[in-house]
């Protein structure tokens, strides 16, 4: 094989192999995320939409400035600038310049802290292996990482002010703790 080959097909590899391992779509026990940067969020394995932490812009009399706060939500991952299409502490946000954090807790819950929880899913998890998902519709699911079909807690049961493709909503559900 000709030299300069064998380096266009290991540049090639070596760049698959990074798109791949560079998103993901899971927060387990001990691999949570932190922090506003493009690193630390989640992306479906459609690559369609992701979830993470953010600033809105506010845009009174078209001068754009940054809010202050920091909540989480999940967004389209190819376009961002629309907004939001759900945010979990909308009542309750991070104020600067705290750190957020995202991460499954020792009751098996997820939870966004800083000092103190500010959000939680507040489910009862009967198992002690839970994972945090974002799934390809757009739904953040808490569930058993053995079992996908064991479901805790969806995003699609607190709807915000925006509607999904086919969200399934549920009635009579404890809404999560920071969520009215």
């Amino acid at each position: 094989m000709h030299p300069l080959l064998r380096v266009v097909v290991l540049v090639g590899l070596l760049s698959l192999q990074a798109s791949c391992s560079a998103s993901r779509d899971t927060v387990s026990p001990g691999n949570g995320l932190a922090g506003t940067g493009s690193s630390s969020r989640l992306v479906s394995n459609n690559s369609k939409f992701a979830l993470g932490f953010f600033k809105p812009d506010i845009t009174p009399f078209h001068h754009t400035t940054s809010n202050p706060n920091t909540y989480h939500g999940i967004w389209f991952n190819k376009v961002p600038k629309l907004g939001p299409l759900w945010s979990a502490n909308g009542d309750s946000p991070v104020v600067d310049p705290t750190i957020p954090k995202l991460a499954i807790s020792g009751d098996g819950n997820l939870d966004q802290t800083t000092n103190s929880v500010i959000w939680s899913t507040r489910a009862n998890p009967t198992t002690n292996d839970t994972v945090a998902v974002l799934l390809n519709d757009g739904n953040l699911v808490l569930r058993s990482s053995s079992n996908s079909s064991a479901v805790f807690w969806q995003s699609f049961d607190y709807p915000t002010d925006t509607f999904f493709e086919r969200p399934q909503i549920q009635f009579n559900k404890v809404p999560p703790v920071g969520l009215n």
